[in-house]
């Protein structure tokens, strides 16, 4: 557009006052609009001086800022109300408390999504040519790291899977068996961060006298991923960084549960751009069906294998820490091209294409075709979304209590085994190895963990009153 032609069309544009809705809508229909059009084409388009865009998207953060102000003031009388009920004495809730507030929770005014069927082409093209080589070219494969959540139903077997077709899992009896896990691996694979797990409940049945765990786990009300906990999450990731002297690049996807303004020292937090995720997201590429895959091909493995022991109403249901090794050990048997590969197909390297074969083995596409759409089953399964202030409230009081098992099933917690059950067992499984070919690393493994259990426990079984008993069980 020349110059002349800008002046015209502005100068045919009647200046008038906005409001703050006003205002909030031009900033929406930019974003909306900036990957097709430059800033005078969307000016013109919504009848708007130049010069006034300008100013109100130099000012959007205050503009945000004032709607926020203007729907979370509450009263005294109702600030005290609240704050009863989250047992905080003598608060204040001055503007800057409900700010810090906002970015925490990561309160937002619109919600930005990563559908397959919204995806901007320009934005993509926009992206994989210029913005992406920018943000790649200060940093090597080993710092550049993704993010991203999934949902899991953590009990589902195949012959369940056609009747939840279209679950979404906003409530109901069926959010109790899902999980929401946060996966983060860097661009080549040789740093697989632990999983982060969130469930319903702080502390379920399953986790009585377990005092570690392979992940990290949280609990939310609804088993989401939120604001505060992405935030207690990242932070910690960037004093690991710092201890080791690094300075890392994090791409993670646009959406309520991700607050932009997050003080970092060694993460640059890069957001993909909205309704371009589903394309653009490495881990979303393949490794998060990979994972799917393996924990859910576990599963049927343990049902299998439990129907030649014992009768079917005997079988040990699933719980929450047998979905947490599950998927630990699923995500710890990625390989790191696989994780590679998956960066590339995102267009992180425009260079080299990648294998199909690393993501289509023999080995998935046989699980697939026995047990149709079991992986994928829970794909649309959502993993966040902007909460109310009275939900936010409601978070804070999340359930400290354990679990309850539903109305048809009775949660199996096994006892606490003992060393010298344990040390049997091990015994047992080294017979087992010495039978198979191809054992060798195990059998060293299995030592390992017989060495560390008799050395962790080795004053607990010195204290014993006839410690020959422990070594000689028939005498």
């Amino acid at each position: 557009m020349t110059s002349a032609s800008t002046s015209s069309s502005s100068a045919g544009v009647k200046r008038k006052a906005l409001s703050i809705d006003d205002k909030l809508r031009i900033i929406k229909l930019y974003d909306e609009k900036i990957g097709v059009f430059n800033k005078q084409q969307i000016a013109d388009q919504l009848r708007l001086p130049s010069s006034s865009l300008r100013t109100i998207l130099k000012n959007r953060k205050e503009i945000e800022k004032k709607r926020f102000f203007r729907h979370y003031e509450t009263s005294k009388e109702k600030a005290n109300e609240i704050a009863k009920r989250l047992n905080i004495t003598d608060f204040g809730g001055s503007n800057g408390w409900l700010d810090r507030f906002r970015k925490r929770h990561g309160i937002v005014y619109r919600k930005i999504c990563g559908e397959a069927d919204a995806v901007d082409d320009n934005s993509i093209k926009s992206w994989k040519e210029t913005i992406l080589p920018n943000l790649l070219k200060d940093y090597s494969p080993e710092d550049i790291y993704n993010a991203d959540e999934f949902g899991l139903f953590f009990k589902l077997m195949p012959d369940k899977s056609l009747v939840m077709k279209d679950e979404t899992c906003h409530g109901g009896k069926l959010s109790k068996d899902r999980l929401t896990v946060l996966t983060c691996s860097n661009w080549s694979g040789t740093d697989k961060l632990k999983l982060l797990v969130i469930g319903k409940s702080k502390s379920p049945r399953c986790f009585k006298n377990v005092h570690t765990l392979p992940c990290d786990y949280k609990a939310e009300n609804r088993a989401w991923m939120t604001g505060s906990l992405f935030i207690e999450w990242v932070q910690q990731l960037n004093c690991k960084f710092v201890k080791q002297k690094r300075n890392v690049l994090l791409f993670v996807d646009n959406c309520p549960a991700h607050p932009k303004e997050i003080t970092l020292t060694n993460i640059k937090l890069v957001f993909f751009p909205p309704n371009a995720t589903s394309k653009l997201q490495p881990l979303d590429q393949g490794v998060i069906k990979v994972l799917k895959q393996k924990y859910r091909k576990k599963l049927v493995q343990r049902y299998l294998l439990e129907m030649e022991s014992v009768t079917d109403a005997e079988i040990p249901k699933i719980n929450v820490l047998d979905a947490i090794h599950y998927v630990s050990i699923a995500w710890d048997e990625i390989k790191p091209e696989v994780i590679k590969n998956c960066f590339n197909k995102a267009y992180f390297d425009n260079v080299s294409q990648e294998d199909p074969h690393v993501l289509d083995s023999d080995e998935f596409r046989d699980f697939e075709e026995v047990y149709p759409g079991y992986t994928s089953i829970d794909d649309q399964l959502i993993t966040n979304e902007a909460l109310e202030l009275e939900e936010i409230i409601n978070q804070a009081t999340v359930n400290d209590e354990p679990d309850e098992p539903s109305d048809d099933e009775e949660e199996y917690i096994p006892p606490l085994p003992s060393i010298a059950s344990t040390v049997q067992s091990i015994s047992t499984l080294r017979q087992a190895l010495t039978a198979t070919d191809g054992s060798e690393n195990m059998l060293l493994y299995l030592g390992r963990v017989e060495n560390f259990l008799l050395n962790k426990y080795k004053n607990n079984v010195l204290k014993q009153p006839t410690i020959t008993t422990f070594f000689n069980p028939r005498k």
